[in-house]
């Protein structure tokens, strides 16, 4: 991006002359619009049209060909301006049109009229800024040119330029009795961005009209005047006088265009010597602001190679900067250093003059060097006379963020090392933390995470001096129990599981030992090491899964769908699920065919259905194929025609075995649910640490669930623990704007137990509105630890959801004005299990089908979302 932006930086140099010097040119209203065409805008850096009319009360009009207001003109200059990069302005009066300047600089209501239409001109057209062209102010003008400019300035501020453009044959010249400058005082150039020097049209006493010597005399006049060198912009004359006036493109000449004086017997022009000579001695000596022509109509097109305009530019840009470009260097981190000094590499020198920027606003610093410590796109800009170069360099301030994938189900493997795939780009003082569920894991500040064994939200935070630090977060869900490791000072160590719903449990030495130790939840190790078990070795799993969503039936006709998937152990399928419309009938017969499709690896009985009611009928299919670990294909060849889903691609996990996506086949079929027997265990063998020592560190509390619910009036506290391990109680807390929490009750702790414990806490007082609640956990030794925050919100609408955990239902109650509410329940792999509309007021009995373990509870009701963990046991 540093290169890019430097390259642009040069470019810009050579289109535009050395930055800050002018290339400037007057375009008059009364040319043609082939004229407009013939500009080399690529040359300018500025255009002044010219003019606008201003009328005895302070009015402005901007003239078009014909003499009469017309902006078909001007929008065509404004047009290829924008198109170009070009600053466009317009100049007021000028030969001709300058007859109520007098009248109106005399009176302070309308110059206020002229200075608010002088705005409005620039704020509507997007101009660069106003030229004031009166020609010419007497000297019983003066004090009210003075003001005129001061009220224009005012209200123009710093967003729009001001200049005037005035001659210079008052100064030294015995041959003229009167001159441009008795009616400008020296307070004038206070409000004068630029002073336009007509330094063409020189009296008769001149040999060239446009001469060295005419452009000298002038500068040095107007600077005694009071007007500073870097305020001028020299006068080019794209014309000549002589016998006649003419244009440059009508006498243009090899011989003139190069002839040394310009001088051509009676002709009198500026040639190429005689342009580079003035710019060589205004700019490159004097340190003035530019060049500017009357006017860029006269002169040839750009392709003619006696163009003055490519003259005009080329010499501007032989008057170098009395310095080189600055380089700040590549872009930089602040990470793990905490402050950058930036150097441009330019010295500091008389007249010189160092800008800082930070994100294009202004920043300390009027040195060629700076010291910063935050983050941004940082500009150094450097000024001499009216050379100005810059350069900027972009300062980071964020680490990269850590990347740890996607989420990940722990069965297998039956556990993970979890750290950054991009750990390699963040610095090497960088600090890590680790996260559960929201709670700091003591001592894991390492970027890696070893042997993650229980389902949780994982987050990786990386922070480093000087920079925000960042995170990333990864979820594993389990269909493995929960291991608690063992600590004690000496063997044996008891290990246990928890969250258990299958079994029986058998407990290894290694992860691939043949010889069992003990079977059960719990199991005493004799020594130090990690010891492994593992769910249902006699009596293998089974598996439910859903291949679709329910809801979402069609009865259709056409190609058949089925179900691709893809097992990695060898497994039994015992029965799939259809579904039959009413008064349909006919046989159900289930194929499974390798991934291929060209050969059958089992096909199922037939089995007659004869559906005689109006409602949908589930029809359970049994199927008894006993696979090999590998991938396939099942659909119903029957003759019945099913309800088919329209969007048949749902990706699901059970197990082994994995949905991958759908496949047409034979007739009308889609399978809604599966169910699956392992012929061994669906997961790997789970490690368990049993560790003995003095340095042994006991595990921490382990929380596995915390909520709030609003029943009736008052708000219970329920919070589950799979392990407690030197707990010696918990703090309930409450908060109302969830940052000042506060203390309302007390719970003593288990001391230290390895078996789950259910907890309720009433609130005893009846807090109206939303209200956040947190539980604290002591260790013994005053060690504390925060639960996550839940917030209750007590209104007419209240929830109630008893008991939990529960062993048959669960009731859930929604006490609300409304009329209905949905209820679902989530699986910890995000399925959806159960999902029904409720009436309101009314008691709904769910989870009677689900397996002991953990889910979510969400009900939706008044446009509010509570959401609960919910416990089968």
């Amino acid at each position: 991006m540093l290169v890019r932006l430097k390259l642009l930086i040069a470019l810009l140099l050579l289109a535009s002359a050395v930055q800050g010097q002018i290339v400037k040119g007057y375009f008059p209203y009364y040319r043609s619009m082939a004229d407009v065409s013939n500009v080399q805008y690529n040359k300018l850096t500025d255009i002044i049209y010219a003019f606008a009319a201003i009328d005895a009360n302070g009015n402005l009009q901007i003239m078009g060909p014909g003499g009469t207001p017309d902006l078909s003109l001007f929008n065509a200059i404004r047009t290829n301006c924008t198109s170009n990069g070009v600053r466009l302005w317009v100049a007021i009066g000028g030969w001709g049109l300058s007859g109520n300047f007098s009248g109106v600089a005399a009176d302070a209501t309308k110059r206020t009229t002229l200075a608010n239409a002088c705005l409005n001109l620039c704020s509507t057209y997007g101009l660069a800024g106003i030229d004031i062209d009166w020609e010419f102010p007497a000297s019983g003008d003066a004090a009210n040119y003075t003001s005129m400019l001061s009220d224009i300035k005012s209200k123009l501020g710093t967003t729009y330029k001001l200049s005037a453009a005035l001659g210079g044959e008052s100064f030294n010249y015995s041959c003229v009795a009167a001159g441009h400058a008795v009616g400008v005082q020296a307070a004038a150039f206070t409000y004068l961005d630029y002073f336009n020097i007509m330094s063409y049209d020189a009296p008769s006493c001149f040999p060239n009209h446009t001469s060295l010597d005419f452009l000298q005399r002038a500068m040095a006049g107007w600077n005694a005047k009071g007007c500073p060198y870097s305020k001028m912009i020299v006068g080019i004359a794209f014309y000549c006088r002589g016998s006649s006036v003419d244009l440059w493109s009508n006498i243009a000449t090899t011989a003139r265009f190069n002839d040394s004086d310009g001088i051509d017997g009676s002709i009198n022009f500026d040639s190429k010597p005689t342009i580079e000579a003035k710019i060589n001695y205004a700019i490159c000596t004097m340190g003035a602001a530019g060049a500017m022509t009357w006017e860029l109509s006269q002169d040839l097109p750009g392709s003619n190679p006696l163009n003055l305009t490519t003259v005009m530019k080329n010499a501007v840009d032989v008057c170098a900067c009395p310095f080189s470009d600055p380089n700040l260097g590549s872009d930089q981190s602040l990470c793990g250093v905490g402050s950058i000094t930036l150097d441009g590499g330019i010295a500091a020198a008389s007249g010189r003059t160092f800008t800082w920027e930070k994100d294009g606003s202004a920043f300390a610093g009027t040195g060629p060097t700076n010291t910063i410590n935050a983050g941004g796109t940082y500009k150094l800009t450097i000024a001499q006379g009216s050379c100005t170069k810059y350069d900027q360099v972009i300062i980071s301030s964020t680490l990269p963020t850590p990347s740890l994938g996607t989420d990940q189900l722990i069965c297998d493997p039956a556990s993970y090392d979890l750290s950054p795939s991009n750990g390699s780009s963040f610095p090497a003082a960088t600090t890590w933390q680790w996260k559960k569920d929201g709670s700091d894991i003591t001592g894991a500040t390492s970027s890696t995470l070893t042997n993650v064994r229980n389902a949780a939200t994982y987050r990786l935070t990386a922070s480093i001096t000087g920079c925000s630090s960042t995170q990333d977060d990864i979820v594993l869900t389990s269909s493995l129990p929960s291991p608690v490791d063992g600590c004690s000072g000496s063997a044996p160590v008891m290990l246990s599981i928890t969250n258990a719903t299958g079994g029986p449990y058998t407990w290894y030495s290694s992860a691939s030992s043949t010889s069992s130790l003990a079977t059960g939840t719990s199991y005493s190790a004799p020594s130090a090491g990690t010891y492994y078990v593992q769910d249902g070795v006699s009596s293998p799993p089974t598996y439910v899964g859903l291949a679709g969503p329910a809801n979402s039936f069609q009865n259709t006709t056409g190609t058949s769908v089925g179900i691709d998937f893809t097992t990695s152990a060898a497994v039994t399928i015992n029965s799939v699920e259809v579904y039959v419309p009413g008064w349909a009938a006919g046989n159900l017969q289930i194929k499974i065919r390798n991934s291929a499709n060209t050969a059958d690896v089992y096909t199922g009985p037939v089995m007659a259905v004869n559906n005689t009611t109006n409602a949908t009928l589930k029809v359970v299919v049994p199927v008894g194929a006993a696979l090999a670990a590998g991938s396939y294909k099942m659909v119903d060849v029957g003759n019945i025609n099913l309800y088919v889903n329209t969007n048949p691609t749902y990706p699901i996990t059970a197990g082994n075995v994995s949905i991958t996506g759908s496949y047409g086949l034979g007739s009308y079929a889609f399978f809604f649910h599966w169910e699956i027997a392992g012929s061994g265990s669906a997961c790997k063998r789970l490690p368990v640490v049993a560790t003995v020592g003095g340095s042994c560190v006991a595990a921490p509390v382990e929380l596995i669930r915390f909520s709030a619910t609003a029943e009736q009036d008052q708000t219970l506290l329920r919070w589950t623990t799979a392990q407690e391990i030197n707990n010696d109680h918990f703090e309930l807390e409450y908060s109302s704007d969830g940052k000042k929490f506060n203390v309302f009750g007390t719970v003593r702790g288990q001391g230290n137990i390895v078996t789950m414990t259910n907890y309720v806490f009433e609130d005893p007082e009846k807090r109206s509105g939303k209200i956040y609640y947190r539980l604290a956990q002591y260790d013994f030794n005053g060690e504390v630890h925060y639960s996550e925050v839940v917030a209750v919100e007590n209104n007419s609408s209240t929830i109630s959801v008893s008991p939990n955990p529960f062993s048959l239902s669960l009731q859930v109650i929604v006490n609300a004005q409304e009329e209905n509410a949905d209820i679902t329940i989530w699986d910890t792999q995000g399925r959806i299990l159960q999902k029904i509309h409720s009436l309101t007021n009314t008691p709904q009995n769910i989870g009677q089908e689900l397996e002991p373990g953990l889910y979510f509870l969400e009900v939706i009701t008044k446009g509010k979302v509570y959401r609960e963990r919910i416990l089968k046991e």
